[in-house]
């Protein structure tokens, strides 16, 4: 059964990243793999052996005719099926026996009856390990890029559902995290709403900094700066782009207009004395006489101008 599920699981996970496939799927096989049903009992244990109470590896043998018992490592004696907690309470052991005909005798060992031995308040693994509440299941990496995250996987107890929940952190270690997304450390990045430059430092257990965070320094004493062109202008200052003379106000990059030239009145020409113009068409063998004030006569003869 266990391992179906961690097919199940993998298989999952390829097609989220190759298709991106509703995370709802995901999570409803995550929920599947934390249930009891995907793990023969006999192999569900403590996730640490110094809390387990019983030694799960043990059979304790009774001559045939004898009642059979067990025993805890403190050496106290339990009769055949009695009951033990163990691992902080988050398990629930019987003492069970069975015969053994090769050797002629019953052999008895603590083993879990029933689902129901596994408390809800407590967290079940992919490896078949049990949590108890407020546990830190585990640490892992993953890479994104240049960055590496690391997961903590934790058991919460909920009071609203009344189970034990793996929960998940994920903090940067090399990579410091804005809007813009994911920057390595040592990068800059300027904040123009705030006239300041932010760089991000790595962790610094002196300053309290347990992951990688943005330190931010005044480039001026304002706010509502402009930035172009990896230049950062203050309020009322200017920068020249492709010609333009461009100043800031209120944090966006103004055009300053050129002040208008005004244009040259024109003078009004004295009337020109009439003029006679006689225009002949080689259509026509008669003379066209057109009297006008304008020296400048535009003839249109046969949808031609000239």
């Amino acid at each position: 059964h266990m391992h179906r599920f961690r097919n199940t699981l993998d298989c999952c996970s390829l097609f989220s990243l190759s298709i991106m496939i509703p995370k709802l799927a995901c999570i409803l096989i995550s929920i599947a793999i934390s249930s009891v049903e995907s793990y023969e009992l006999k192999d569900i244990s403590c996730h640490d052996v110094m809390e387990e109470a019983v030694d799960l590896h043990h059979w304790f043998a009774a001559p045939s005719g004898v009642s059979g018992r067990c025993f805890d490592k403190h050496g106290m004696e339990y009769q055949q099926n009695d009951t033990i907690r163990s691992c902080s309470g988050c398990l629930t052991f019987q003492c069970v026996g069975k015969y053994e005909p090769t050797a002629h005798r019953s052999e008895y060992s603590w083993r879990a009856r029933s689902e129901s031995d596994v408390d809800q308040r407590c967290c079940l693994s992919c490896e078949g390990k049990v949590f108890p509440e407020g546990t830190e299941m585990g640490v892992s990496a993953a890479e994104v890029g240049k960055c590496t995250t690391e997961v903590m996987t934790t058991c919460l107890y909920n009071p609203a559902t009344g189970l034990g929940e793996i929960t998940e952190d994920h903090s940067l270690k090399d990579c410091c995290l804005d809007s813009s997304g994911l920057h390595p450390i040592d990068t800059e990045v300027m904040d123009p709403a705030t006239c300041s430059v932010r760089k991000c430092k790595g962790t610094s257990d002196h300053r309290g900094h347990g992951t990688p965070y943005w330190i931010s320094r005044r480039t001026f004493p304002d706010c509502n700066c402009c930035y172009l062109d990896g230049t950062m202008i203050p309020p009322g200052g200017w920068i020249l782009s492709k010609s333009l003379n461009l100043t800031c106000s209120q944090g966006k990059l103004l055009v300053e207009n050129a002040p208008a030239i005004a244009a040259p009145k024109p003078s009004t020409p004295s009337t020109p004395p009439s003029t006679t113009t006689t225009t002949t068409t080689t259509t026509t063998s008669s003379t066209t006489t057109i009297t006008t004030s304008n020296p400048l006569v535009t003839v249109c003869d046969q949808g031609d101008v000239s």
